[in-house]
């Protein structure tokens, strides 16, 4: 039992803290090349649509502040709000997966900054805030890129600030395969269980000796 219990204390110490994504996230378009995100153009408005690649990859463009989206007809590939600016959105996997990088265009921003923040699949947050800087133009086009390290996964990319035009020219690449990093308790309870099952067997080792002998 002293082992056992030395065994649970050594795993609850010595566990690390799950490993966090590195989220970079620029303006530098053409970054990354990654797969077009379309939309059918007979999404129903809300405050949430889906978009898709040619390959069936979907990403959910959620409103953060109850605006209804729309998409405009003929196929164009943006989202834009109806009768409003678009003052913000979160984008994710719609299948609660995560991918590798994003790319997309906030259309004709206004003249407040705009922060972009990308979750990590350890749940690290990562920001960037564009035009606090007098220097910084959000008329236009706005082209923002999201990327990680390989072996580590986005969750989600929101933005909060300035008012858009609509959000369009989007491309992303999956990555189906990365899930979260185990939490320290998950670590210790793994470990306290195999120290539990090793003490098991030492004693059923010990008990044989002794009928034997």
């Amino acid at each position: 039992m002293r082992r056992l219990t030395f065994l649970a204390a050594l795993a609850l110490c010595s566990v690390a803290a799950p490993a966090a994504a590195t989220i970079t996230i620029t303006t530098n378009q053409g970054a990354v090349q990654g797969d077009n995100i379309l939309f059918s153009g007979s999404d129903v408005d809300g405050p949430s649509i889906i978009g898709a690649t040619q390959n069936g990859y979907q990403l959910t463009f959620s409103t953060l502040t109850g605006q209804t989206l729309t998409t405009p007809a003929q196929g164009q590939a943006r989202i834009e709000p109806v009768n409003s600016s678009l003052n913000s959105l979160n984008i994710a996997a719609t299948d609660g997966g995560t991918f590798d990088f994003i790319e997309f265009n906030l259309f004709n921003g206004g003249t407040t900054p705009v922060t972009v923040t990308g979750i990590d699949q350890s749940g690290t947050a990562f920001s960037f805030t564009f035009g606090d800087d007098p220097g910084e133009n959000l008329n236009g086009e706005n082209f923002f890129v999201a990327m990680t390290d390989a072996a580590q996964s986005i969750r989600s990319i929101s933005f909060t600030g300035s008012a858009f035009t609509d959000i369009r020219q989007i491309r992303v690449g999956p990555n189906a395969a990365i899930s979260a990093v185990p939490e320290p308790a998950t670590w210790a309870m793994m470990l306290l269980g195999f120290g539990g099952i090793g003490v098991s067997l030492r004693r059923r080792r010990n008990r044989g000796v002794v009928q034997a002998a």
